[in-house]
């Protein structure tokens, strides 16, 4: 009998996070989603099958990890952990209160960071697994009043490679995906809330010289093949999704 393959994926309840839980569900893998939001967990999950499995919790705590790694089968084929769950925070850096650092750097570093740790303990039980921390292109190039957010999403590439050197031996691989601009509910929300749509809207199409924005799916197929013994070579490597974005030169 053919063990089947599980991967718990974080801010699963929309966005990234909802395509890659859907992505790994329809490729044949058993799917644990993670995420605060558990109506949109349990739409999600009425969508799918019992191969999906839910775990509602914020990110931050890591007793939502390790309860959402209790959910994985002993007897599970591959392993994968894809620490996806964001938390935008706008602002300047000397703009930021400290209630806005404290809680976007809980849960865009600290939510990959305890994310980590649980598949870590996890991996090392099973004898290897495939780690996918989501982190940006804020985190490789600047976007004025995005500090914080920023200054998490670098640290990620930071644990990634930390982890992916610590664990090598082991079995483990860590690798991280930097998105650049993708269409989610967010980046919508973002676009009706400016006070000059068409402006933004405009200058976000310049992010993008491939000539569309990202979709949902073009993070999904990249994590699919980190996760896939194809790709058992590759760890310690941040993956730039982003249209061409951090190659072009502006103003030339």
């Amino acid at each position: 009998m053919t063990r089947e393959n599980a991967v718990v994926v974080t801010g699963a309840a929309s966005g990234i996070g909802r395509d890659l839980a859907v992505g790994f569900w329809e490729a044949g893998w058993r799917v644990v989603g993670v995420d605060l939001d558990d109506a949109g967990l349990a739409r999600l999950a009425g969508e799918l099958d019992d191969r999906f499995r839910t775990r509602v919790g914020d990110v931050a705590d890591p007793r939502t990890h390790d309860g959402a790694a209790l959910l994985i089968e002993p007897d599970a084929g591959v392993l994968c952990w894809i620490n996806n769950a964001g938390y935008n925070v706008s602002g300047s850096v000397h703009e930021i209160s400290r209630d806005q650092y404290e809680r976007g750097i809980a849960v865009d570093l600290g939510g990959a960071f305890w994310g980590t740790a649980s598949a870590v303990r996890l991996m090392l039980e099973h004898g290897g697994g495939s780690i996918v921390n989501i982190t940006s292109t804020h985190a490789l190039v600047g976007f004025p009043g995005h500090a914080a957010y920023a200054t998490a999403k670098a640290g990620i590439i930071g644990l990634t490679r930390q982890v992916a050197a610590e664990f090598a031996g082991r079995g483990i691989r860590c690798n991280a995906i930097a998105p650049g601009l993708v269409r989610t509910p967010l980046a919508q929300l973002a676009l009706e809330a400016a006070d000059d749509p068409a402006a933004l809207r405009a200058s976000w199409d310049e992010l993008c010289p491939v000539g569309r924005w990202g979709e949902p799916h073009d993070v999904t197929a990249l994590a699919l093949h980190l996760a896939a013994p194809q790709s058992a070579f590759m760890t310690g490597q941040v993956l730039v999704v982003d249209g061409g974005q951090t190659v072009l030169a502006r103003g030339q």
